[in-house]
């Protein structure tokens, strides 16, 4: 099995999924209120429809991890998994995307929303 391998000084975790993907976030959240780094290490097991966390824990000063592809026989076990429905997202995906392109077709004026029935209505142009 080929995934993820990520290294500190106190421990490695080997991360993959038999289908699906893996995900490795370093984020900041910076405001008035807080300021803090986070690691996320998750993914979606698309065979088994699990969501998979292995790590998510926020980050102090001068941590320093090693991140490298490496070949393993099995991953570390996560610490949260979680069902997921696929169709569920599949859908939650489409819509998204048509209410984006929807919105990008309203504001280019081809598509023109009919306030009364909520519907859009498609602008024909010719000439």
């Amino acid at each position: 099995m080929i995934g993820f391998e990520l290294k500190n000084v106190d421990k490695k975790i080997l991360v993959d999924v038999e289908e699906g993907n893996t995900t490795i976030i370093f984020s900041r959240v910076k405001n008035q209120n807080k300021d803090e780094i986070h690691l996320h290490i998750g993914g979606t097991d698309k065979a088994k429809s699990r969501s998979i966390t292995w790590i998510s824990e926020d980050l102090s000063i001068d941590d320093q991890f090693v991140i490298k592809d490496s070949d393993f026989s099995s991953p570390t076990p996560p610490i949260k998994e979680n069902d997921i429905k696929l169709t569920d997202l599949v859908i939650e995906g489409k819509l998204r995307a048509y209410f984006g392109l929807k919105k990008e077709l309203e504001e280019a004026g081809l598509i023109e929303k009919n306030c009364s029935a909520g519907r859009s209505q498609i602008m024909v142009w010719t000439g």
